[in-house]
């Protein structure tokens, strides 16, 4: 069994949805947003936020071409201040779960995996995601005191409480690759509390006992991609993907390749094996295919792999926290119907260092109709650091 197929498992899909926000009254969308812009290097702009602002629609047609340009000066001024020291507050609605007798303790929904803060601005949603919430999830205590705090939390019939928190912006993307979309904000929580409807305080995590630590640097040579890694000859990864799965195919590259110039060859397990293309096709993909691609330099050293695993239709939510547990935070996260989780710094042609799709699905098999019944895992395992040195000389 490859080192893909023994690494995902089944399992039940966890579905968080996303908790209201109840802003204070010194909470300010506009500086969150621009604040997220600025660390996270996205473009924004400026111009035409400011167009549709109130205080520019609402000037005189004589004086708002001068109301747009103080707008705009204005909202590059935020810009311009935001840093990761701005500290933010607000309170969250939020509830509590039942008591988990195994473990001891409730959990915070806020802080779950998978929950994030929604913050509307400029038409968009921003989602909060706090690196460090693993730190406050839980409410630990024991079973008798557990008792009457679950009466507590539930003498209005729910177990609705507000959780006010503290908290500053520290980049971009979910590291724990649960929640993706346009805009997700990483933040790291500095102070919060857990109060009951009568304001009363129900609990205060310790977070100064294990701050969020700092994502570590992730090296494409360090790991492998369904048994097979970047940096090692041509000749060792044949023998690796023969051992593996099956004999291929190995390929000098030709003068029509469309491949980057950078390769010199590429060694391959039949790619159409993972594609089903009604009327063209006699098989559609199952459970057990594997369809692969390595990609040598001139020096006969291996710089790319991507391998895909077909299985039987799987979990989502059980194989990205098996990918976040075996590779560590991902550095983004790309939603739609085929999930996208990546990893470390990136070519500007050959991607990130990691790349993992996940297609619990099988939308990423079928090029027509077809209901493929089964789901893929799609890894692009990448050496970063030899694509950093040669992209200025790209080989002929």
């Amino acid at each position: 069994m490859s080192t893909v197929n023994s690494l995902f498992r089944t399992g039940v899909l966890l579905l968080l949805a996303p908790l209201a926000l109840a802003a204070g009254r010194d909470f300010d969308p506009e500086q969150l947003a621009l604040t997220y812009h600025k660390l996270a290097g996205k473009a924004f702009d400026f111009d035409r936020y400011a167009a549709a602002s109130r205080v520019v629609s609402q000037a005189s047609g004589f004086d708002r071409p001068d109301v747009l340009k103080q707008e705009i000066a204005r909202e590059r001024a935020v810009f311009d201040a935001a840093s990761d020291q701005i500290v933010f507050k607000t309170d969250i609605q939020n509830s509590i779960s039942d008591y988990d007798h195994d473990r001891g303790e409730f959990s915070v929904a806020i802080f779950e995996p998978g929950s994030y803060m929604p913050v509307r601005f400029n038409g968009q949603e921003y989602r909060v995601v706090f690196a460090n919430a693993a730190q406050a999830r839980a409410i630990r205590m024991p079973k008798e005191e557990a008792r009457e705090f679950d009466r507590r939390i539930m003498r209005d019939g729910s177990r609705s409480v507000l959780t006010p928190v503290k908290f500053r912006i520290v980049g971009d993307g979910d590291p724990a690759g649960a929640v993706s979309g346009q805009y997700v904000v990483r933040a790291e929580l500095i102070s919060t509390q857990v109060l009951d409807g009568d304001g009363s305080v129900l609990a205060t995590p310790d977070l100064t006992a294990a701050p969020a630590a700092a994502p570590t640097a992730f090296n494409p040579l360090a790991v492998d991609a369904g048994g097979l890694r970047v940096g090692v000859s041509a000749d060792e990864t044949e023998a690796a993907i023969t051992r593996l799965y099956r004999k291929p195919t190995r390929t000098p590259r030709g003068p029509r390749s469309d491949s980057d110039p950078r390769f010199a060859g590429s060694i391959e397990l039949d790619l159409m094996d993972c594609i089903y293309v009604p009327a063209s096709h006699d098989r559609e993909p199952v459970p057990g295919d594997v369809c692969l691609r390595a990609f040598y330099d001139k020096d006969g050293i291996v710089r790319q792999v991507r391998i895909q695993s077909v299985l039987p239709r799987f979990d989502y939510e059980q194989a990205r926290s098996a990918a976040i547990a075996r590779f560590g935070p991902a550095t983004a996260v790309r939603g739609g119907s085929t999930p996208q989780l990546s990893w470390g710094t990136s070519d500007a042609a050959l991607g990130p260092g990691l790349t993992l799709r996940i297609d619990p699905y099988g939308n990423s098999l079928s090029l027509g109709s077809s209901d493929v019944r089964a789901g893929s895992l799609d890894l692009t395992l990448t050496d970063t650091a030899w694509a950093a040195a040669t992209a200025a000389t790209p080989a002929n």
